[in-house]
């Protein structure tokens, strides 16, 4: 996945800088925004959880409308429950 690959390229060139700067680079919060498949639940897993694998401390899940009665709870129900946080 390109998306997944590019940000692992930043937070490798956002650790660089804070070392190169001094800060710890463990304060920092990383984050990403994922739109939620609903007809493909264990695609949108995966790509969840490789982001959450690469770092991602917050993530930002969205649904494209038109927005169908129960996705919301779909999604509650089915998708996060299977990802496993780090750390």
């Amino acid at each position: 996945m390109v998306i997944l690959e590019t940000f692992k390229h930043k937070v490798d060139v956002l650790k660089q800088h804070c070392e190169n700067v001094g800060r710890d680079f463990a304060e920092i919060e990383l984050s990403a925004q994922r739109k939620l498949d609903l007809e493909n639940v264990e695609q949108s897993v995966q790509e969840i959880q490789a982001f959450v694998d690469a770092g991602v401390t917050h993530m930002v899940l969205y649904l494209a409308p038109p927005y169908k009665v129960g996705e919301l709870t779909k999604a509650a129900e089915q998708i996060l429950p299977r990802i496993e946080a780090k750390g």
